[in-house]
């Protein structure tokens, strides 16, 4: 059994429908085949197939093989590791406001794979944005970083988190991805108070504020420009527009409508990867394995 397994030509041809998979994956993300319970099967058997090249190696150990040793314990680590992520991992998407919190548990964190072969996760974190810094940007304001407060509840462990847009952070096991900021004028309605989420999307090369709002009779397009708010809405059979500047009152369609303030918004992808743990052992295996087999080579030749 042992043999078969370790089998060099099986190996080969793992790798070889691995990569068709990976082309056809490329060239039709429709079909979801990275998604498949085939891609996991094929997942399974190569792990097995480098675990039993790895303990043949072993069994025969000899001096000069033993960074391929290394190499093939690296990689069926990073393999089990990335099982590990696949079968327990989570991930959502958090958004936040400047004083806003937010509990992190199974019930805003999704199983990977639309919950195929997952388990609940039971988290109890609590996310609070304490502030951020906005600069000004060609007239348009732009979230730089800002500060994060982590309490875990369990053990009542508080971390202060700072972060930036160029890179991501850890805390309590998870993994934060900064994604999208927004702008959220506060408007005062005639008979409510709203918080406008206007969204970041490209306009002529260019990244603007953009939002809808439907809220009773009211239907309207905004957006930010200079540091005014373009309010576009249907009267009758006509598109008409306004200019809204903060602290300003403008009517329409009925409805007084006055931008009180600014608030902005910030959204993370969060990632659960318990199987992270052994990824990274793993790559250092397959770094020294690599190191150790390939440069005795390369400076003889040299």
């Amino acid at each position: 059994m042992l043999r078969v397994l370790s089998s060099i030509r099986l190996a080969n041809l793992i790798i070889l429908v691995y990569c068709i998979f990976l082309i056809i994956a490329m060239l039709k993300p429709e079909k979801k085949l990275l998604d498949s319970i085939w891609f996991f099967i094929l997942g399974i058997l190569f792990f097995f197939n480098l675990t039993a090249c790895t303990l043949k190696q072993l069994v025969n150990y000899r001096k000069n093989k033993i960074g391929l040793a290394l190499f093939h314990i690296g990689l069926v680590l990073v393999l089990l590791g990335n099982g590990i992520n696949f079968f327990w991992g989570k991930e959502g998407i958090l958004q936040l406001g400047i004083g806003q919190t937010r509990i992190v548990d199974k019930s805003n964190l999704l199983n990977y794979r639309e919950g195929k072969f997952a388990s609940p996760w039971e988290g109890d974190l609590e996310i609070t944005l304490q502030d951020i810094k906005v600069e000004m940007d060609q007239g348009k304001p732009k979230v730089k970083y800002g500060n994060l407060l982590v309490v875990n509840r369990k053990n009542n462990a508080i971390a202060q988190i700072p972060f930036d847009y160029v890179n991501s952070f850890q805390s309590n096991g998870l993994y934060f991805w900064p994604l999208e900021r927004g702008y959220a004028p506060v408007l005062e309605l005639t008979d409510e108070l709203i918080h406008w989420s206007l969204q970041t999307k490209k306009l002529n090369n260019q990244e603007v504020y953009e939002g809808n709002l439907k809220t009773g009779d009211l239907d309207l397009k905004g957006q930010l420009k200079e540091q005014k708010l373009i309010l576009i809405y249907q009267q009758g059979k006509e598109t008409k527009e306004k200019v809204l500047s903060q602290g300003q009152t403008v009517f329409i369609n009925g409805q007084q409508i006055k931008w009180l303030e600014t608030s902005y918004w910030l959204a993370f992808s969060v990632k659960y990867q318990p199987g992270n743990s052994i990824i990274w052992p793993g790559t250092l295996l397959l770094i020294i394995g690599s190191a150790y087999h390939y440069l005795p080579l390369l400076w003889k030749k040299g």
